[in-house]
């Protein structure tokens, strides 16, 4: 998936989210370990004002202990907690193995942002923003406005705020909030797409003609103000930037959109789907 910063522009657009909204399953996780319980917590909330975020899953692939290989040259002794090497006053850098991470890794650990209460916040905002939207065109229908609905919209700000703090992870606050929401647009996006396309609507990315969007056309009337709010935000955080994300992020909306209803989800052979996957993968 596309990681940049979105663009959301519409006219009178009725709004789609997507399917799991409807519908929402608790499944066991099989391939996270939970570490609720590991042996060595993450510093408490209270102790420093740089704190980890704890640690609740994690991924292992491998699902037992093995041996890290011993490599004659370490490639990775950068990030090396006790070298002169540090990460910049937003990030911390954390040791997976002293937290009782799995990590069959030679990678000696990875930067954290500190500022992933505000990560979280801007999350929080944006769903209780779309949640809230009613009447004419708004972006969530009131069937969707139920208790496991919200339950998935808080796991989609989870998952948003664990990409950036670890992906983005030397974003200062301010910034940290603008890529959380783009993930969270991104997402609401992705699912409509990969599930079923032009059933009921749009979904939040779409409504766009050009590729050619300016920061003038900012101005004027609104054609959602949810999303006219976000890329004030984002352009006004960065002029150059944030307005090259809008533009790609139109790019991206559509080829997703136009890619996605072309026949042929359902693949013959292997060699099918790598071929299908290969021209997808390269857009994302």
């Amino acid at each position: 998936m596309s990681l940049y910063v979105i663009h959301l522009w519409f006219f009178d657009l009725k709004i789609r989210l997507p399917s799991w909204l409807s519908f929402v399953e608790v499944h066991s996780v099989s391939l996270k370990s939970s570490l609720t319980n590991s042996p060595k917590e993450p510093h408490a909330h209270k102790e420093h004002p740089k704190h980890y975020r704890q640690v609740i899953y994690a991924y292992d692939a491998i699902g037992e202990r093995c041996e890290v290989p011993e490599l004659e040259h370490d490639p990775f002794y950068f990030l090396d907690p006790q070298r002169a090497l540090v990460p910049t006053k937003n990030a911390i850098l954390i040791d997976p193995v002293e937290l009782g991470l799995p990590w069959i890794s030679t990678m000696k650990g990875s930067p954290q942002c500190i500022h992933w209460r505000e990560a979280e916040a801007a999350g929080m905002e944006l769903i209780e923003e779309i949640l809230a939207a009613r009447g004419a065109g708004a972006v969530i229908p009131e069937r969707l406005k139920t208790n496991d609905k919200k339950r998935k919209m808080l796991e989609l700000v989870e998952t948003a705020v664990t990409i950036c703090i670890y992906l983005y992870a030397v974003s200062d606050a301010t910034r940290i909030r603008v890529l959380t929401k783009s993930i969270l647009f991104l997402f609401l996006h992705d699912d409509v797409i990969e599930s079923t396309v032009n059933a009921e609507g749009n979904s939040i990315l779409e409504g766009w003609d050009t590729d050619t969007f300016q920061a003038d056309e900012l101005d004027g009337p609104s054609r959602n103000d949810l999303f006219l709010k976000f890329c004030r935000e984002t352009i006004a955080l960065d002029p150059v930037l944030g307005l090259e994300l809008m533009q790609d992020t139109v790019r991206w909306a559509r080829f997703s959109r136009t890619n996605s209803s072309k026949p042929g989800k359902a693949h013959g052979c292997w060699q099918d789907f790598v071929a299908f996957r290969e021209l997808d993968i390269a857009y994302e």
